[in-house]
C-alpha cells in the first residue's frame, strides 16, 4: 500500500515536470559535449587518445602524423585560399607535397622524406641525365617499388618538373 501511495505521489503533475526537466538538461549538456568534441582539432584528439590509452596502462595507438612541410603547406594554402589567391605554376612555386612528381610517387606508397630527398636532389642537378640517376639511385632503396615502366614513368616527370623549375622550355 504504501510504495503505491509513493508511486502516484511521484507521478504528480510538479514532480513529473521536474523529472522532464532534469533529463532535458543532461540531454543539452551530453549533446554539446559531443559538439565540443567533434569540432575539435584532430591532433587535439589524437592527443586525448594517447593520454587516455597510457592513463589505462594500454598499448598507445598509432598517431597520425603530418610533416612539417606539409603542416606549412596546408596553413600557406589557407591563407592564400582565403584571399582568393592561388599559387602560379609558372612562378616556379609548386609545394613540394603537390608536384606531380610527389603525387605520382606517393600513388606507390614511397615516403615523405624519400620525396622530399628526391625534390632536394633535383634542384642541386645540373643535367637531365643526372636527374635520370637520382630517380634510379632512389629505386634502388629497400622502401620504394619502382620498376619497369613506372621507374621510366617516374624519370620523365622528374625531368620535366626539374625543367620547369629551372625555366627550360619543353623541345
Amino acid at each position: 500500500m504504501q510504495i503505491e501511495t509513493i508511486i502516484q505521489s511521484l507521478l504528480t503533475p510538479p514532480v513529473v515536470y521536474v523529472l522532464l526537466f532534469i533529463i532535458v538538461i543532461i540531454l543539452v549538456i551530453a549533446g554539446l559535449r559531443v559538439r565540443r568534441r567533434r569540432s575539435m582539432d584532430p591532433r587535439i584528439r589524437q592527443i586525448d587518445k594517447l593520454q587516455s590509452a597510457i592513463e589505462k596502462g594500454k598499448d598507445p595507438p598509432t598517431l597520425q602524423v603530418s610533416t612539417r612541410q606539409d603542416i606549412i603547406t596546408e596553413i600557406f594554402e589557407r591563407k592564400m585560399n582565403a584571399v582568393g589567391m592561388a599559387p602560379s605554376d609558372d612562378s616556379g612555386y609548386i609545394p613540394t607535397s603537390q608536384t606531380p612528381l610527389a603525387n605520382y610517387l606517393k600513388k606507390y606508397n614511397i615516403s615523405d622524406d624519400i620525396i622530399d630527398a628526391i625534390q632536394t636532389g633535383l634542384d642541386e642537378e645540373e643535367s637531365e641525365e643526372a636527374v635520370r640517376g637520382i630517380i634510379r639511385a632512389a629505386a634502388d632503396t629497400p622502401d620504394v617499388n619502382l620498376d619497369g615502366i613506372f621507374l621510366e614513368k617516374a624519370e620523365e616527370i622528374a625531368v620535366e618538373e626539374w625543367k620547369r623549375r629551372r625555366g627550360i622550355g619543353s623541345p
